[in-house]
C-alpha cells in the first residue's frame, strides 16, 4: 500500500511518504500495503477522512504488483520516475476518496475495506518474498513494484507527475543527492547482508513482514538525521520515515 516519505529520493527503504510533508524520501514512504502511515496533503485534509481511516482506504485501494528489476543505488532517472510514481499515485488515491466519497461511515463498510486492505497486505508479502528469493532486497522491490504500477496510470497523470518531479530534482542540493544515494546503498547492504541469513520461504515472510510493520533497521536513524537537519534549520517539522510495501494501484 501507502504512502511514501524526501520522497523524492532519500533512504529507498520499504514504504511510501505522507503526502502533504516536506521533502519526503522513496524507500519507505507512506501509504503501502503491510504498514505504511500516509497523511494527505494540507490543503486535502478536510475533504479527507482521520489518519487511520485513509491508512486503510489507502492499503484496500492498492493492488500490488510484480515488481520491476530494481538495483540500488538508482540512475537518476529512474530515481526520478520513483518520486513521481509515489506521489502521482498518491494524488490519484486522494482523489478518488474524495470525488467518490469513500467513508466506513457502517460497520459492514468497514469491515468490507479492512479485508480488501488485509488481502492486499498477504498478496503485497508473498511479491516481496518472491522477489528477495530472485536476488533483489525489500528496497528495490519496493521501488520496482512502484515503477511497475506507475506505468499503469494514465499517460496524462503519468507526464504530470513527472513534470513535478523533474522540478523537484533539480531543486535538490547536489549534497543532499548524494547522502540520500549513501543512505540508499548503506541499506541495501544491510539488508543483502540479512538475506543471506534466510534459509527458507518462511524465513524471508517473516523479514519481509517485520520491514512492512516497523520498518528496516536503519529508519531510526534516518528520522534522527532528519530531525537534527530541520532543526539546524530553524524549523520543527520533518519527514517521517515510513513502512510499506508498494504505491497504490491506478485508476480504473
Amino acid at each position: 500500500l501507502a504512502s511514501s516519505l524526501l520522497l523524492a529520493v532519500a533512504a529507498f527503504v520499504a514504504a511510501q511518504p505522507p503526502p502533504g510533508q516536506r521533502d519526503p524520501p522513496p524507500g519507505r514512504g507512506g501509504p503501502l500495503p503491510g504498514g505504511g502511515r500516509p497523511a494527505p496533503a494540507n490543503e486535502d485534509r478536510e475533504k479527507l477522512p482521520d489518519r487511520k481511516t485513509y491508512k486503510t482506504f489507502f492499503e484496500a485501494l492498492v493492488e500490488p504488483v510484480a515488481p520491476e528489476p530494481v538495483v540500488i543505488p538508482l540512475e537518476d532517472e529512474v530515481e526520478m520516475q520513483f518520486i513521481a510514481a509515489t506521489s502521482g499515485i498518491q494524488k490519484w488515491v486522494q482523489d478518488k476518496i474524495s470525488l467518490e466519497g469513500l467513508n466506513m461511515k457502517t460497520d459492514e463498510q468497514k469491515q468490507k475495506w479492512e479485508a480488501k486492505a488485509a488481502e492486499n497486505k498477504a498478496k503485497a508479502v508473498e511479491l516481496h518474498v518472491e522477489a528477495v528469493k530472485n536476488g533483489a532486497t525489500f528496497q528495490e522491490a519496493h521501488i520496482g513494484m512502484a515503477l511497475a504500477q506507475f506505468k499503469l496510470l494514465p499517460e496524462g497523470a503519468q507526464e504530470e507527475a513527472l513534470d513535478k518531479a523533474r522540478e523537484k530534482f533539480k531543486g535538490r542540493p547536489e549534497g543532499r543527492r548524494e547522502r540520500t544515494r549513501e543512505h540508499a546503498s548503506e541499506a541495501n547492504h544491510m539488508e543483502k547482508v540479512q538475506i543471506e541469513q534466510l534459509a527458507t520461504d518462511e524465513e524471508r515472510k517473516a523479514w519481509v513482514e517485520e520491514i512492512m510493520q516497523n520498518g528496516p533497521p536503519h529508519a531510526k536513524k534516518m528520522r534522527e538525521e532528519r530531525k537534527k537537519e530541520a532543526k539546524a534549520k530553524g524549523g520543527t517539522q520533518y519527514q517521517q520515515v515510513n513502512t510499506g510495501a508498494a504505491p497504490p494501484p491506478p485508476p480504473q
